[in-house]
């Protein structure tokens, strides 16, 4: 998360566009930055392997969790949140 912090603040420093469609390029990388890091935040709170979803840290897939979703906002502060909720 660090790196990927870094890694925008540098783009947002040398960030130039000459027309609306480099633009609307600029924006999409900036929208990436973004879904990488809710992806960053789903994958440490998920604390298992379930799945395309492995970690070697947690090799098991807890039962626990089978009946739960995770869920991934932005959070009032303009933060990434992330929150078990059970399935509907």
């Amino acid at each position: 998360l660090a790196y990927l912090a870094q890694l925008r603040a540098e783009t947002l420093a040398t960030l130039h566009t000459s027309c609306s469609h480099t633009l609307m390029r600029a924006a999409e990388v900036l929208d990436l930055f973004d879904c990488a890091e809710a992806v960053f935040h789903a994958a440490l709170e998920r604390r298992e392997t379930r799945a395309a979803h492995r970690r070697s840290d947690y090799t098991f897939t807890n039962p626990l969790l089978a009946d739960r979703m995770l869920d991934v906002f932005l959070a009032e502060d303009g933060k990434v949140a992330v929150e078990w909720r059970n399935k509907r």
